[in-house]
């Protein structure tokens, strides 16, 4: 890298603060750790309940959001063997884990990954798709955290299990990955999600898809019944409040209690609006840590070794992992647009991306 290369962000300078586009250290990597050059990033919903509400107490500002990437090796520290210099890849970047760490924040055009949080991508995959597919969530929220049985690795026609598993709001992106992963693995899927994307859940492989807006949906679910894995990829009062009375039902009928897994609190504190959850309905908001001891085994069998590619990188390259496509917004000047438009909730069907070297 030469001395006089300039590295652009998207700064939020202060809580709640518009987006500023201005420049941004380079950082060299450390022992194991790669320097991208990020071609595309996505906008999830943390990034917005950052933007907004400050979820993540520990962020420090001034900050740059953003903690997943696509692009180009463009420096690597010492010990580092999964990739090289040039290769694409797909990054995971522990910018929050970090309480906001600049140099691991992804809205920029360089940042630092670690080696285990890395991928290639291979030739073939567009940046703004690599990244829109490229997460480590649904494989830890279904196979670790839920305890579905894994997929074999490369596919093959999975054995049927026999159980449902609902997905509430399939056409998110992390509920369109959690349908491929599960129907890969040979479970029954139970899905829903606004009409104009039945067909897009149904490619993915959802059996049983369901308008999310009915009033009715608590009912037509409950005729699916026993299901034996919960994951609701909205997390919201507008979730919540069926799902509990599909709940209701299936605890009168086996009176056992059931597991409910979210990606956010659902509590009233933090979603005005939000019922009081049953005694029977045991809500868990998704949480992993890749670093922890027990969880060591899972992460190499999703994100590979060094000598062995993992699950992750494996369905990218064989594209049987599929989800969302991406949309790129386009450049660092788009973040806050982006934001809120994932905001809103009107990204629905795809994934909005920020392309940082665009123009």
């Amino acid at each position: 890298m030469t001395s006089n290369t300039v590295n652009l962000a998207a700064w939020q300078l202060e809580p709640k603060g518009p987006i500023t586009v201005k420049e941004a250290d380079v950082t060299e990597p450390g022992p194991r750790e790669i320097r991208v050059k990020v071609m595309a990033a996505p906008i999830q919903p943390a990034e917005a309940k950052q933007f907004y509400t400050q979820v993540m107490p520990r962020f420090k500002y001034p900050g740059i959001l953003g903690s997943q990437c696509a692009g180009i090796v463009d420096a690597i520290g010492s010990d580092v063997k999964k990739v090289k210099v040039g290769d694409p890849v797909a990054a995971g970047l522990n910018n929050y884990a970090n309480g906001g760490d600049p140099a691991r924040a992804s809205f920029q055009r360089y940042a630092i990954a670690e080696e285990y949080e890395v991928i290639s991508i291979g030739q073939d995959l567009s940046f703004v798709n690599a990244v829109a597919l490229n997460t480590q969530t649904p494989g830890a929220a279904l196979f670790k955290v839920l305890g579905l049985d894994r997929p074999p690795v490369p596919p093959a026609k999975p054995e049927t299990k026999g159980q449902k598993i609902l997905i509430w709001g399939g056409s998110s992106a992390m509920g369109a990955l959690s349908i491929c992963y599960a129907k890969l693995a040979g479970y029954e899927v139970v899905t829903t999600c606004s009409p104009h994307n039945f067909d897009l859940v149904k490619d993915l492989g959802a059996d049983h898809v369901f308008d999310r807006n009915d009033p009715d949906v608590a009912s037509k679910v409950i005729e699916f019944l026993p299901i034996a894995f919960w994951h609701d990829t909205i997390s919201l009062p507008e979730s919540i409040k069926p799902i509990t009375q599909i709940a209701a039902v299936q605890h009168e009928q086996t009176r056992e209690d059931i597991k409910l897994l979210t990606l956010l609190p659902v509590t009233a504190q933090f979603s005005p609006g939000m019922p009081e959850l049953p005694p029977f309905l045991k809500a868990q908001m998704h949480f992993f840590k890749n670093k922890a001891p027990e969880n060591q085994e899972h992460v190499e069998w999703l994100m590979g070794k060094p000598e062995q590619p993992g699950f992750l990188e494996q369905g990218l390259k064989g594209g049987w992992i599929r989800g969302l496509p991406g949309k790129s917004m386009g450049g660092l000047e788009k973040v806050e647009e982006g934001i809120k438009m994932v905001n809103e909730g009107e990204n629905s069907g795809f994934k909005v991306v920020i392309e940082p070297w665009k123009e």
